[in-house]
């Protein structure tokens, strides 16, 4: 598995992805619903984990250019990749 970790110099991670495993072609696979919830949930988590953070404006403000980034790739990679309901599933329930 390729792991993306975005840390501030000996912090607690920012965010911790796990996106694809090697052996796997980058294309011609599809991912499915389940790998999409897999990245909402892992961003969910860095938002929580990072909201209590001093600097949690900061690093939520980073973890949402992520977001958006990550929407722009995938939208780009699947065509009925729904947006909206991504951005609402990465974010957290209070």
């Amino acid at each position: 598995m390729t792991a993306y970790l975005l840390t501030s110099r000996g912090d607690a991670p920012i965010l911790l992805l796990s996106v694809t495993t090697p052996n796997e072609p980058q294309r011609g696979k599809e991912m499915t619903r389940k790998d999409y919830e897999l990245l909402a949930d892992a961003i969910r988590y860095s938002i929580s984990i990072n909201r209590y953070h001093p600097q949690a404006e900061q690093r939520i403000m980073a973890i949402g250019f992520v977001i958006n980034e990550l929407a722009d790739r995938l939208i780009r990679e699947n065509p009925r990749f729904d947006r909206k309901r991504f951005e609402k599933a990465c974010s957290p329930t209070e």
